[in-house]
């Protein structure tokens, strides 16, 4: 008796052992470094999409990475007549202050941290690549409270 009793125990923390290490495991590992971090927070990306609207006759291509609660997401500004999102390593610029390249440049965006505040990227670069249907993102800007940096690889969204 006192023999099955143990090895009852023994079956117990195999498989509590077992069940846990499964938990720990990354169950999605081709998403697991879509974060951004800012002001020593780290936010993971759930998604990512685009849209354009037209801001005094120019059009404003929004690219935003969606962190869990929707309230928490990074915007992107491009200024451009192209309705795809654009490829390569973009410079923030002013597009109000002249000499803004669609080619080289983005008009700054906001880190969204709840639904009410947003701090302005007011410098940085933001670098985009597309291999099939995946686009990779990469962001390194800054606020006027500090720097934040971001990585996304995954599908990007059009909302119309």
């Amino acid at each position: 008796m006192k023999n099955l009793k143990t090895l009852t125990l023994l079956m117990i923390v195999v498989i509590t052992s077992a069940i846990s290490c499964k938990k720990d495991k990354n169950n999605d590992p081709e998403n697991s470094g879509n974060t951004y971090v800012y002001q020593g927070k780290t936010t993971k990306i759930a998604s990512a999409d685009y849209f354009i609207i037209d801001v005094i006759g120019t059009n404003t291509l929004s690219l935003d990475l969606v962190g869990e609660q929707e309230s928490n997401y990074v915007q992107i500004f491009f200024h451009t007549s192209a309705t795809t999102l654009p490829e390569g390593r973009f410079t923030y610029k002013d597009a109000s202050v002249g000499g803004y390249d669609a080619t080289k440049n983005f008009d700054g965006g906001n880190i969204n941290l709840d639904i009410v505040t947003a701090d302005v990227i007011n410098s940085g670069t933001v670098t985009i690549t597309k291999s099939a249907e995946d686009y990779t993102v990469t962001v390194d800007v800054s606020t006027s409270k500090g720097p934040m940096k971001a990585s996304y690889t995954g599908k990007i969204t059009y909302l119309h």
